[in-house]
């Protein structure tokens, strides 16, 4: 019985994704003194969304609803990106330097979720096996992201930022008795 929302759930959990990567950008606006701004993006999407929707669920049903919020963040994504280099002063080469590796890294997770549940099957969900789940697209990540980290000859980021937390930690650790 639940099978039949599967699509609703994909569509929204790639909206999910843009909408994390664009719903911080409001509080670069505000700090940067451009209120307006965070006011015409959210009118926008808001306005797009809805027109979709509407369209979408008259023709999908439900389903409609997912595509038409999926459709407007990928209209509003690149809109939402030239203002925010504009506003940072910053080019889009800079930003994408700095989300190449956990984009990629989002991405193989998801295929390797997805591969994974294709061989697991339609089993009945419990916890153990979100559990289990949840565990290896951490695992997945993870590892693709250190890679690339390390492909990438060990660039300034977040992981050096983590490596380092971590080095500070164990090293408290070994000189506490």
């Amino acid at each position: 019985e639940w099978l039949a929302a599967i699509p609703l759930v994909q569509m929204m959990a790639i909206a999910n994704v843009l909408s994390v990567l664009q719903n911080n950008s409001y509080l670069i606006y505000m700090v940067k003194g451009r209120p307006r701004t965070t006011t015409w993006v959210s009118g926008s999407f808001a306005l797009v969304q809805l027109a979709l929707v509407m369209l979408f669920l008259e023709r999908f049903g439900v389903v409609g609803v997912a595509y038409g919020t999926l459709v407007s963040r990928l209209l509003i994504a690149p809109v939402e990106s030239a203002l925010l280099t504009r506003t940072l002063g910053m080019r889009f080469r800079e930003i994408a330097q700095a989300l190449w590796r956990p984009t990629l890294a989002c991405a193989v997770m998801a295929a390797g979720l997805h591969e994974l549940m294709t061989m697991l099957g339609q089993r009945e969900p419990h916890v153990g096996l979100l559990l289990a789940v949840v565990l290896a697209g951490a695992a997945v990540y993870v590892a693709t992201l250190g890679a690339l980290w390390l492909l990438a000859g060990r660039p300034e980021g977040g992981e050096r930022l983590i490596l380092g937390m971590i080095k500070n930690y164990r090293r408290r650790e070994s000189r506490d008795p």
